[in-house]
């Protein structure tokens, strides 16, 4: 999810994630949740791409 949804595009995202809330609660978690995206999108950046799955997959060891 991007950072700076409008309020009709977070009440969607919300609902196809099974989130059914008033638009006044949306509003309020809406900048709380593009906070939260912002911080776990450097994440996308780790190179995994030499992990083998059985390393990545846990519990496979």
């Amino acid at each position: 999810m991007a950072p700076e949804l409008t309020p009709d595009a977070f009440s969607a995202w919300a609902r196809a994630v099974g989130l059914n809330a008033d638009p006044e609660h949306l509003e309020k978690l809406r900048p709380e949740v593009e906070a939260l995206a912002g911080r776990l999108a450097p994440l996308d950046a780790i190179p995994v791409d030499d992990i083998p799955i059985e390393q990545a997959v846990g519990g496979l060891e």
